[in-house]
């Protein structure tokens, strides 16, 4: 484990090249491990920003953070980390379930992890003993691609054909014969007024008050081929990524269009200052309002490559990256 921090003490320098000399430390210390020493944690903090950095073995795919734990996948395992102490436990068995293959991970509001696996979906409270479910208990499929916990106490359980919901212990199913546009669920969704918004194959399908609605084509969705869904709150507006290049945004009247933005994405989030981030198997690029950004020298940390984001109830933004799950915390000046 190696912990350390940065501080300007010369401002006037500016803040290209802070973000440039952090960055280049970072890439420095993650070379280093390979060669040397493992580096479980970093943290790294100026004036300007403070981030740290979980190293896994191999690029992450997913995680979840869960009362002082922070929960990963890569593509042939999984583990946590304690948040304080850094120690890390490496998972040997879900329930069963393949540890090998993970699609999602997500924490739910009473504390407890949920893992998406292509067998079912697995659940723990306590992070030792698990429980798993399938289409045999009640999931549209056994292949889950995406887990949601929605504010309030919901989970949603995304699958190629369809998507089951857990409320109070029970699942319900919902696909396009309960009145979705889609059935293959790539993504999902929510805000506090408890309306959620499930990325699919048909469009985005919307759960309001028991109704499902849908915004597609015939609405101003540039294409029904929906990749990754966000919530900005702040101006309460829909961000989705579409086809194979574009980016749409929702104001609650009109779709705007942001043609070719970035091929492949996999993921979307929207921060407390209503900037868009954007992951993708060429990492991660960023609309501040104006424009978008591409330039790695201008993001806060390098990644060659983004499977997952996400920001906690505290503002700060998570991101599965090439090199393991790094953490941006509030307040970032990006």
């Amino acid at each position: 484990m190696v912990s350390g921090t940065i501080q300007d003490s010369a401002k006037n320098k500016g803040d290209a090249m802070l973000r440039k000399a952090c960055a280049g430390y970072l890439a420095l210390m993650m070379s280093c491990s390979v060669a040397f020493a493992r580096v479980d944690s970093m943290d790294i903090g100026d004036n300007t920003m403070n981030w740290r950095s979980f190293v896994t073995d191999e690029p992450a795919v997913a995680f979840a953070q869960s009362k002082g734990r922070l929960w990963y996948a890569t593509a042939s395992g999984a583990g946590y980390y304690s948040v304080k102490t850094n120690a890390k436990q490496v998972l040997t068995s879900i329930a069963g379930l393949p540890t090998q293959g993970i699609t999602s991970m997500a924490a739910d509001s009473r504390g407890g992890v949920w893992i998406g696996t292509p067998q079912g979906a697995a659940y723990t409270g306590d992070g030792q003993s698990f429980k798993a479910y399938t289409k045999k208990d009640g999931l549209a499929d056994d292949a889950v691609t995406v887990i949601h916990a929605a504010r309030d106490g919901s989970v949603w359980i995304g699958s190629p054909k369809g998507v089951a919901v857990y409320r109070n212990g029970s699942l319900t199913v919902y696909s396009t014969a309960q009145g979705m546009c889609g059935n293959d669920v790539r993504d999902i969704a929510s805000n506090k007024q408890g309306t959620v918004f499930v990325a699919t194959n048909g469009g985005v399908a919307v759960y309001k008050a028991g109704q499902w609605s849908r915004h597609d084509q015939s609405t101003g969705l540039s294409s029904n081929d929906v990749r990754a869904v966000a919530w900005d709150g702040r101006k309460e507006h829909l961000w989705v990524a579409v086809g194979e290049s574009d980016i749409n945004s929702f104001n609650g009247k009109k779709w705007e269009d942001f043609m070719d933005v970035q091929e492949g994405v996999a993921c979307i989030m929207v921060d407390t200052q209503s900037r868009v981030w954007v992951g993708s198997g060429d990492g991660i690029i960023k609309y501040n309002g104006f424009e978008w950004v591409y330039d790695p020298a201008k993001m806060p940390f390098p990644a060659a490559m983004c499977s997952s984001m996400h920001r906690d109830s505290g503002g700060n933004l998570w991101f599965a990256i090439d090199t393991g799950v790094m953490r941006l915390q509030n307040p970032y000046p990006y």
